[in-house]
Parts: C-alpha cells; sequence; structure tokens
C-alpha cells in the first residue's frame, strides 16, 4: 500500500508590499511577521495542532500557504476529507481567514487540465 499525503497547503497570490499582518488578518491568528515574508507569518492554535499562514513563492510572485501542522510537526491539507476539516471549517475556517482576497493567478503558473478534454485551467505550482 502507498501513503498518499494531501497537497498539504493552499495558496493564494498576493501583492507583498501591501500586507500588513494585523490588519489582514481577525484576532485569532497569533502574529509573527507583520510584513509578507518567506517563513510562518502567523498562526492560530486548534484541537490537531495549529493552523499556519506562511509566505511561499515562485520566481516574482508572491503567495500566503494555508497548512495545518499537527503536534508532531506533520503538514496536513486543513480541507481534505474527515473530522479535522469538519472541526475547522466548523471553527476557525467558517470565514475565509485574510481579508484580502489576493491577485489573479499568474498566466504563466495556469496549466490546462490533460486528464480531460476539458480546457479548465489549473494552478500549476
Amino acid at each position: 500500500k502507498i501513503l498518499q499525503i494531501p497537497a498539504a497547503r493552499w495558496l493564494l497570490p498576493i501583492d507583498q508590499s501591501a500586507w500588513k499582518s494585523s490588519s489582514q488578518l481577525s484576532s485569532e491568528w497569533q502574529v509573527i511577521s507583520e510584513r509578507w515574508t518567506t517563513g510562518s507569518i502567523a498562526r492560530s492554535g486548534c484541537e490537531y495542532g495549529h493552523l499556519v499562514i506562511a509566505g511561499a513563492s515562485r520566481g516574482s510572485n508572491r503567495f500566503l500557504a494555508l497548512a495545518l501542522l499537527d503536534s508532531a510537526g506533520f503538514v496536513h491539507d486543513p480541507f481534505s476529507e474527515g473530522p479535522v476539516r469538519k472541526a475547522l471549517v466548523t471553527n476557525l475556517l467558517s470565514q475565509p481567514p485574510v481579508a484580502d482576497f489576493g491577485l489573479e493567478w499568474p498566466e504563466r503558473l495556469l496549466v490546462g487540465d490533460m486528464q480531460s478534454d476539458d480546457t479548465t485551467s489549473t494552478a500549476g505550482i
């Protein structure tokens, strides 16, 4: 059997120069960095460990990444099916964690779905 691990993080393209954690995040989040940076920006504890918002980059593009870190340090997708998702969506993630809904995905990171006849683009990061 193969252990399948979900994507483990969700990405939101942002304008890093406009990012200010205290004005973009709700009070449930403990701010680690006021400005965008690669690595941890904010965290919020939950019964399964803690949710982390971190900065990530690819080329000249900047992103916010959302992941769930369990008590052992494993990174999980907070939206994968199961009791963890149900608890998080009911509580911490019932509303988007950031006030700014981000930028459009960079064109160069959009790829067509090659597994179907559908020409809908998906994010390719």
